[in-house]
């Protein structure tokens, strides 16, 4: 009797395709009790990185969302504060509320923790051995109170072979210190009392919605002060005209005066002559009759 072969893949034959555990429940993490410390630096700059990214639909920019490394084991799982990736299908990705690396086919590209009291030593400790062993070839930490939770308010990491090393810092002109992402091709900086983001690509500064609002502020108080200063030049403007009437009523005023004083001037002349005339023509009269007169005995 002949027993059946079972196919294998020496025989050329592909295996079933893995089956894993059920993750379309994969909770929100939980936010960290003091998350207020860290919610001015989230606020800036999650919007910046969304939108130097928004473009490319092979980028995943997420926050809120649990890393996961074993389909089997529900407790493999890390909560940074953002996850990075590129090469990946963002929208799947997103559909998934997490990031499942044997889903994504790979780990993320960029880890980045911003640190509070309770989570900054899991930052520095056993989140850091993890991200290492499950090979995320980044990982950033920003301390918005300037070094007091981590050590130092910015380090940037790289993974070579198996181990984190740091990437320089270098300050600029400003004083900002910043460092360098080969994944991002961007640059973070600490400016004493803000995090931002540098783009090398364009030499420009990404704006956060703190300096549009102070930008936004800057411009309002410059119209509000060009408005003023053109309601002023105006109101200037229309007392000088109203100067230039009252000055030019007061000459012709003046003018009119003096046509009245020279024309009665002129009138009183006209009377004297008259008057002198009269007297003359008298005197003339009176020494015709006297000339006429015979002379006395």
């Amino acid at each position: 009797m002949t027993t059946a072969k079972t196919p294998t893949i020496a025989d050329g034959v592909s295996p079933p395709p893995r089956q894993y555990p059920d993750w379309s429940d994969l909770p929100d993490p939980e936010p960290p009790e003091d998350g207020m410390l860290q919610y001015p630096t989230i606020r800036e700059l999650d919007p910046l990185i969304a939108a130097h990214f928004a473009h490319r639909p092979d980028v995943l920019v997420a926050r809120d969302g649990f890393i996961c490394w074993d389909p089997y084991d529900r407790n493999a799982k890390l909560a940074p504060d953002w996850i990075i990736a590129f090469g990946v299908d963002a929208a799947a990705r997103m559909k998934d509320n997490g990031y499942l690396i044997w889903e994504a086919g790979k780990p993320p590209d960029v880890v980045i923790e911003v640190a509070s009291p309770n989570t900054a030593s899991r930052d520095l400790g056993i989140k850091r051995d993890i991200y290492a062993e499950i090979a995320v070839p980044e990982y950033w930490r920003l301390d918005p109170t300037g070094g007091d939770l981590y050590g130092e308010p910015l380090v940037g990491e790289r993974l070579v072979d198996g181990e984190y090393r740091r990437f320089d810092l270098y300050r600029d002109s400003d004083g900002r210190i910043l460092s360098h992402s080969p994944a991002m091709n961007l640059d973070l900086y600490w400016d004493g009392a803000d995090f931002g983001i540098y783009d090398p690509a364009t030499g420009q500064y990404l704006r956060g919605l703190i300096e549009e609002r102070q930008e936004t502020a800057r411009e309002r108080q410059m119209r509000q002060a060009a408005e003023a200063r053109a309601i002023e030049d105006r109101a200037a403007r229309q007392a000088a005209e109203t100067r230039a009437i009252e000055d030019r009523a007061a000459r012709q005023a003046a003018e009119t005066r003096a046509d009245r004083a020279e024309q009665r001037a002129d009138r009183e002349q006209e009377r004297a002559d008259r008057e002198q005339e009269r007297a003359a023509a008298l005197q003339a009269e009176l020494d015709r009759i006297r000339a006429q007169q015979p002379p006395p005995q």
